[in-house]
């Protein structure tokens, strides 16, 4: 698979209906990093979620390289976290 596929498929994954399943990202991006603000007793902000997610299809991808998914959904998750970032004013440009 090359690297267009896998980009196409990253972007129908995040701009597809998930909204209806998962609900908005940058509003369930929050409600996590609430969550995780509690859970590890350090501020974490929506976007990092992004970032910890990527990370997780990371690792996973040590075990499964052949994996697509994990690289779809790492980019997907990348994407998010740059918009909600910049949207946000969490990052720089």
């Amino acid at each position: 698979m090359d690297r267009e596929k896998i980009l196409a498929d990253a972007a129908a994954l995040i701009t597809g209906d998930r909204n209806s399943t998962h609900g908005d990202a940058h509003e369930n991006f929050e409600r996590i990093a609430v969550g995780w603000t509690e859970i590890l007793r350090c501020e974490v902000k929506a976007h990092e979620v992004g970032l910890c997610m990527a990370w997780v299809k990371i690792a996973r991808t040590v075990s499964s390289p052949t994996l697509i998914d994990h690289y779809k959904d790492g980019v997907g998750y990348m994407a998010l976290a740059g918009e909600i970032a910049t949207a946000r004013g969490d990052a720089e440009k």
